[in-house]
């Protein structure tokens, strides 16, 4: 139950982040900071995708992302809805991993 709904907060914040990677605040910064943010919203499709066929890859690329994610906007200083949505999701997907992550299969 917990895992789907991971899944589809992860979806959510994927459609969230394609706008989000042309928008003014990260172009003034600096093209890899476009560049590392569109690398993450790649990632975070790759783990719902590997989570969704119950892969521990998948829970370990879903739980780095919104990690990396919240640390690049500390980073560039954008505080806000994005990055308490994202700390929400990597706390949510710790405590997800913690009860389920014995549970999914490895390899690809």
């Amino acid at each position: 139950m917990f895992k789907k709904i991971f899944i589809l907060l992860n979806f959510i914040l994927f459609f969230f982040e394609i706008p989000f990677i042309f928008s003014p605040e990260i172009k003034k910064h600096s093209f890899f900071i476009s560049i590392a943010v569109s690398i993450l919203a790649c990632m975070r499709f790759v783990g719902v995708i590997g989570l969704k066929n119950e892969r521990k890859w998948g829970m370990e690329i879903l739980i780095l992302v919104p990690g990396i994610m919240s640390a690049l906007l500390i980073y560039i200083r954008n505080t806000g809805f994005f990055l308490a949505a994202e700390l929400l999701v990597f706390f949510f997907g710790t405590l997800v991993a913690f009860f389920s992550y014995k549970q999914l299969k490895r390899g690809i």
